[in-house]
């Protein structure tokens, strides 16, 4: 029989006692994920969470300078939301620190897009620069987007597009059943990377969305995003699911989107519904992505 340690213990509880915090929540409010949330390492010293305060307040810094809006409304901004979705780190890819952002334009409303900050150590792996982003529409319209480097992009295409979800269950009565729905939903799906020929790697479902948001102006009725990740909790395919009110019929929908140089196959159980090619081109803007490192002050 295994033998817990104190720390093994404290993880579970914790762990246990979200889990059962976020079964129970009915606000649309509760849009930090705890699924892919970084947790400091039992053993960490004062420095090393000194050094990860420091760069996570880094991001937030520059996550708060970021501007999102339409196209055709350039004076409607999105808001940032005001805490990241989810931390995590990325081994691998000598990502030491990383987190994930999203703007939407009402409260509790559908994110309009979403933006990974992450963080290299350049002693381990030599890159451009220490800060990359990696940013993503998910907005039914044309989107703008400025960071603070000076950088800026243009979608040329939506970032997603809805679609029916296969036999639909019956719409729960209240927002805890219908949480519970959306979890169930997303087991549908199965997401795998792929870079290089003969290379795949299955993506993990992160158990718990994102982010959960509902607005019934613009017609959710319940939504919620989903994740799938690589290397550990690397935010890579999300799934949007969401109840939408259409006249008078509450119906299921599903999209998707993806933020890696990768290719992505995502499957609802067997069949494949959406997919993007590998393309490894930092920098590159793309009709609705794009992901770049952030320039130096020497460049």
């Amino acid at each position: 029989m295994a033998i817990l340690d104190w720390h093994s213990v404290r993880r579970v509880f914790v762990r246990l006692v979200v889990a059962t915090v976020l079964l129970g929540t009915t606000s649309p409010a509760a849009v930090q994920s705890f699924a892919g949330a970084e947790e400091p390492a039992p053993d960490e010293t004062a420095a090393q969470a000194a050094e990860r305060k420091q760069l996570r307040d880094q991001m937030s810094a520059r996550m708060s300078q970021v501007k999102v809006a339409p196209v055709d409304a350039p004076d409607k901004q999105g808001k940032l939301v005001a805490k990241p979705l989810m931390s995590y780190t990325d081994q691998p890819l000598s990502i030491n620190g990383a987190t994930l952002w999203a703007w939407s334009q009402q409260k509790n409303g559908r994110p309009i897009a979403v933006c990974k900050i992450e963080h290299y150590d350049r002693a381990r792996r030599e890159v451009q620069s220490e800060w990359l982003y990696c940013f993503v529409s998910l907005s039914s319209g044309l989107i703008h987007a400025g960071w603070p480097d000076g950088h800026e992009w243009t979608a040329r295409q939506p970032g997603i597009s809805f679609r029916d979800v296969p036999d639909g269950p019956v719409p729960g009565e209240t927002p805890a059943a219908r949480a519970r729905q959306l979890k169930d939903l997303a087991r549908h799906f199965t997401a795998s990377r792929e870079f290089g020929k003969g290379t795949r790697e299955e993506l993990r479902l992160l158990t718990q969305p994102v982010y959960s948001y509902a607005n019934a102006e613009t017609g959710v009725i319940e939504g919620a995003v989903f994740a799938a990740s690589m290397n550990g909790t690397n935010p890579t395919a999300l799934f949007l699911i969401e109840l939408q009110q259409t006249g008078d019929q509450q119906l299921w929908k599903f999209a998707i989107a993806a933020m890696t140089d990768a290719g992505v196959i995502v499957k609802w159980d067997d069949n494949e519904v959406w997919s993007k090619q590998a393309i490894h081109a930092p920098g590159k803007d793309f009709d609705t992505w794009t992901y770049f490192f952030e320039k130096r002050s020497s460049d």
